[in-house]
């Protein structure tokens, strides 16, 4: 979930941090 708030600063945090 806290991947959800990173995907709106990097964009890729969603597969960093899935």
């Amino acid at each position: 979930n806290n991947n959800q708030r990173l995907f709106w600063g990097t964009g890729t945090s969603l597969t960093v941090n899935p």
